[in-house]
């Protein structure tokens, strides 16, 4: 065979070869960046489709305040009497299991009437608690619960009738300006302590088992 015909041949066969591979190289090359432009790409709309989540979490916050604020508002047009000027409330009658709020917050409420609820707590987080002068939570039940009434110190009239309470509140002998005491329908175990509360003036126990 001609030497320059095998030469030929044979470069001929050489180019083939590394032009193959190479267009192979192209395209394992060309396949892994259409993959990772696919990637991109597909990551790009996720992160788009996602970012309604932040105002997604906005609105429901909103409308979670817009109930809540319904809700309050609702509760307080219950109320029979409701006169912030004259610092009073009255509200009886419902399921709540809590004071709302917006009653716990006023600062120089003086007369609260929370009547036939279902109240799980004494109230003793209200900001008025120094200010109260006439208290009638009466018809809650709070028994098996020890009420603290201490720091009602300007407390005139203390209605805690038909509570299920078995014992008198803590504190009861502290408070010097207490006139008025309706504690009756409870199983008392003892009212002795009654007796050292120098200026009441009334006193209610009927339908409560006591010792005196």
């Amino acid at each position: 065979m001609n030497i320059k015909l095998f030469l030929t041949l044979l470069f001929i066969h050489y180019y083939t070869f590394n032009f193959a591979q190479e267009s192979r190289r192209d395209i394992k090359q060309k396949q892994s960046e259409q993959v990772l432009a696919y990637k991109a790409d597909k990551l790009h709309i996720t992160l788009l489709n996602s970012s309604y989540l932040p105002s997604s979490a906005e609105r429901m916050k909103k409308q979670d305040e817009k109930r809540r604020a319904e809700k309050r508002l609702e509760v307080l047009n219950q109320c029979s009497t409701l006169s912030i000027k004259e610092h009073k409330i009255k509200f009886s009658d419902s399921d709540l299991e809590e004071i709302p709020d917006e009653i716990i917050a006023l600062e120089k409420l003086d007369t609260l009437v929370f009547t036939n609820h279902r109240l799980k707590q004494f109230p003793s987080d209200l900001k008025s608690i120094e200010n109260i002068r006439y208290l009638n939570l009466s018809q809650n039940d709070f028994s098996n619960k020890r009420i603290n009434i201490k720091k009602f110190k300007n407390l005139e009239y203390l209605d805690l009738s038909d509570c299920g309470i078995s014992q008198l509140p803590k504190g009861l002998k502290k408070l010097k300006k207490l006139k008025v005491l309706r504690i009756g329908n409870n199983p008392l175990m003892n009212t002795k302590r009654i007796q050292k509360c120098k200026s009441l003036e009334s006193l209610n126990l009927d339908g409560s088992s006591r010792v005196l």
